[in-house]
């Protein structure tokens, strides 16, 4: 058991954590920092307790929101989403504390998606995951989270002071992903803007360095996209990026010439016939040069290879 300071008391369980209470915990307290509410925590499973906290989660067998009771151990759960992920204490809390940490709506369900559902079937037996080798498997945010528990032998440390560390990562973490669904929001915006302002829609000009994931990302869904130029953020050069045929492949829908793969500087020159292209990646998928019209010919000459 350890406590912070007064105010809000806000209790979960002793012993062991998991990535459910830890990220409910970190929650909850970003909640609080945000409005300048002095908090405490405490770990324990004593009714008493429990009964007089501001906020349980995790413990206590009861999901109310009116009374702050964010559990999903008791019989029957706490219910699921649309799509069957069953909401644990994480995904009870965020449903909750989310609207009022991020922007907009739009970021909380992206959040939801993102992060917490993973997190939520995890801590219900929920398999999202296969692994393409038998010996090799994911690393996941359980597993990060997991190695905070203090192992055998360990001296000097208890797991109250360890969740408080695995708690301080989780908030960094919940305070990335509010950033990144801003973004999200944002550079979708701009991406479908560059789009629909793009002659042909096969290769898509972005004038701002926005991201070669981020734009990929944000163009996925346009089937017209075969390539996506933009302003490298390595320096004065463009790059041109194939767009994946799937999300979650690194197959792309048309990659660069076989003779450009691997090629640098004048040797791609040579071949390209572009007089500042600079690189062409071994894959296939990214090719860059010194000026936007000589990345756009780039383009254009893989479109018709």
């Amino acid at each position: 058991m350890f406590l912070f300071s007064q105010k809000k008391k806000i209790v979960t369980h002793p012993g062991g954590f998991h990535t459910d209470d830890v990220f409910a915990a970190a929650t909850v307290i970003l909640f609080y920092g945000k409005n300048n509410t002095a908090w405490s925590l405490e770990r324990t499973d004593t009714q008493a307790v429990i009964d007089k906290a501001d906020v349980v989660f995790d413990i206590g067998g009861v999901y109310d929101e009116s009374s702050l009771r964010f559990d999903h151990h008791q019989k029957g759960g706490a219910g699921a989403r649309p799509n069957g992920i069953p909401y644990a204490s994480f995904g009870l809390v965020w449903k909750y504390y989310g609207p009022q940490l991020c922007e907009k709506p739009e970021d909380v369900l992206w959040i939801d998606s993102k992060l917490v559902q993973p997190i939520d079937a995890s801590d219900n037996g929920v398999n999202i995951m296969k692994s393409l080798h038998s010996e090799i498997s994911p690393i996941a945010i359980e597993y990060i989270i997991g190695s905070f528990n203090t192992v055998f032998g360990e001296d000097g440390v208890t797991n109250d002071t360890q969740f408080l560390e695995a708690v301080y990562i989780a908030q960094k973490i919940i305070e990335r992903f509010i950033l990144s669904a801003k973004e999200y929001r944002t550079i979708n915006k701009k991406v479908s803007d560059y789009f629909y302002q793009s002659v042909d829609k096969r290769v898509v000009l972005v004038e701002e360095p926005l991201g070669r994931f981020q734009i990929g990302r944000a163009l996925q869904d346009y089937k017209e996209v075969f390539y996506y130029v933009y302003p490298s953020n390595r320096g004065d050069q463009w790059n041109v990026c194939a767009m994946r045929a799937s999300a979650d492949g690194f197959e792309t829908r048309k990659p660069f010439p076989e003779s450009w793969r691997g090629l640098r500087d004048e040797d791609l020159v040579r071949v390209s016939q572009i007089k500042d292209a600079i690189f062409c990646h071994n894959s296939g998928f990214l090719a860059g040069a010194q000026s936007k019209e000589s990345a756009l010919l780039l383009a254009k000459i893989a479109l018709e290879a």
